[in-house]
């Protein structure tokens, strides 16, 4: 039986997930200007490819089964030991054929390394299937406390692995063990903190009713990972290995951002909209405050970031990283008003809609893929593919509002009102702050100067202009 959830254990997941989101985050991407700084593009797009095929298994566990048992409402031990089980039997299917068409991945892509690093790196899918029935228990509870003290161990411990493993040249095989010892230490950390171990029980009957409803919301996570791997196995043997290292590079700085920012606050709401899901009225007012106070920050966030970049690149990549700025700020416009397409996505979920969240879902990424294929096969640009993949996107977002404004009565016109505030104070904040370039200060002093201002304008304009988000976040801050 999950905890009753309540508004205060809300805020307060909401302020833990956020710290271990911000914390692994920003453990990892420090750790990953380290080893950029000791490894090279090509390492990075060997890491790249590999987990494309490894990331189809596990999006299955996380997004399929694990999405049912959390939107389930009286899950039990019985429901936990048979998606372990089965997990488990689909963990062994997916490592035996990923070990068995190896070397002909290797041979497609003609990099010999991808051979040996798939065979061991896909050792995490069974890893992932105790993981995630352990993160499940404690989503449900929202006892994200918890995750927060695994995360921050697991990864500082892997991450000082791979540097070691880095600096005594290593060279990819510092990606890869840095990746298993993070899931291992995860995994013991977790045992020990959750008294749950699976039993043995199983029941085809209970599998049944989860799967009707994980293999809707499994799909539709397929779409999204296929999608994204796509791009990364179409770059990396129409381009090279070099060049899907510079284009992941340019592209993480803004996830890096919206991941934290968007995703902790998803990733608590989820559990929270699955509590609530048969009050209609009492969703529609918690899918807006999640997409305002999302927007909130992560608009001006990718306004900022897009005007930084250069400066940002040099000082943390090195000169040699400096193609990335490109996707990097056509990347920020993708991520600008991602918030709205993730919220509702997930009440869609939390409701039980699996089957509209597929049809949608098709829908968005039949429009991307065309966009991708336009930009690959017919202008053979890597910038074409970024730029078209931004715009994909934002038609993307104005889709995924269409199912709510039947099921909880909240339009796309309410929706972009609901955001528009911040769309403006943010491109405010751009113009203040684009031409401080030209001042002659120096690459890290402006940048200084320019996120400084930026933050000062904004929040500045957001206070005088009483916007509600700021006053929403006032408030909370004071009751907690």
């Amino acid at each position: 039986m999950a905890e009753k959830i309540t508004r205060g254990k809300v805020i307060t997941s909401l302020l833990w997930k956020l710290f271990e989101r911000m914390g692994r985050k920003g453990i990892t991407f420090i750790i990953s200007l380290i080893l950029a700084r000791l490894l090279t593009p090509d390492d990075y797009g060997i890491v790249v490819l590999v987990m494309v095929f490894i990331d189809l298994a596990i999006t299955f566990i996380d997004n399929g089964f694990a999405v049912a048992l959390v939107q389930k409402k009286n899950a039990d031990d019985l429901d936990y030991s048979s998606i372990f089980y089965l997990s488990l039997v689909f963990a062994g299917i997916c490592y035996a054929v990923l070990w068995f068409f190896a070397p002909q991945i290797a041979c497609f892509y003609k990099i010999p390394e991808i051979q040996s690093v798939l065979r061991v790196l896909s050792l995490i899918i069974f890893i992932g299937v105790i993981n995630s029935i352990q993160y499940t228990i404690l989503s449900r509870n929202m006892h994200f406390k918890q995750s927060f003290k695994v995360t921050i161990i697991a990864v500082s411990i892997s991450a000082v692995l791979g540097i070691v493993l880095a600096y005594h040249g290593f060279g990819v095989w510092a990606l890869v063990w840095q990746k298993i010892i993070s899931y291992i230490v995860s995994c013991i950390i977790m045992f020990w903190l959750i008294k749950w171990h699976p039993r043995l029980m199983f029941s085809f009957k209970r599998i049944g009713k989860l799967f009707s409803f994980g293999v809707n919301t499994f799909f539709a996570s397929v779409l999204n990972f296929a999608y994204n791997d796509l791009c990364s196995l179409v770059i990396g043997k129409s381009f090279s290995s070099a060049d899907l290292g510079i284009y992941s590079k340019g592209i993480t700085f803004p996830q890096f951002i919206v991941s934290n920012l968007d995703g902790s606050i998803q990733s608590v709401m989820f559990p929270a909209f699955a509590a609530y899901q048969d009050d209609r009225q009492r969703l529609k007012e918690m899918v807006r405050r999640s997409i305002v106070t999302s927007c909130f920050f992560v608009i001006p966030a990718m306004v900022g970031l897009a005007v930084v970049a250069e400066p940002l690149v040099v000082l943390l990549l090195t000169e040699k990283w400096l193609p990335c700025v490109f996707f990097l700020q056509w990347a920020c416009i993708k991520f600008a008003f991602w918030p709205i397409q993730t919220a509702n996505m997930q009440v869609l979920k939390a409701m039980g809609y699996g089957g509209t969240l597929l049809r949608f879902e098709t829908i968005k990424k039949i429009i991307c893929v065309a966009g991708f294929c336009l930009a690959a096969f017919w202008f053979r640009s890597l910038k074409a593919i970024v730029i078209l993949d931004a715009l994909a996107t934002l038609i993307s977002v104005i889709i995924s509002t269409l199912p709510n404004s039947r099921y909880i009565n909240y339009s796309i016109h309410q929706q972009l009102m609901d955001v528009f505030p911040s769309v403006v104070l943010s491109a405010v904040m751009g113009l203040c702050i684009v031409g401080m370039r030209f001042f002659g200060l120096g690459s890290v002093l402006t940048m200084v100067l320019q996120t400084a201002v930026g933050m000062l304008v904004y929040f500045g304009l957001a206070f005088l202009f009483r916007l509600e988000s700021l006053g929403y976040l006032l408030r909370i801050i004071r009751r907690q």
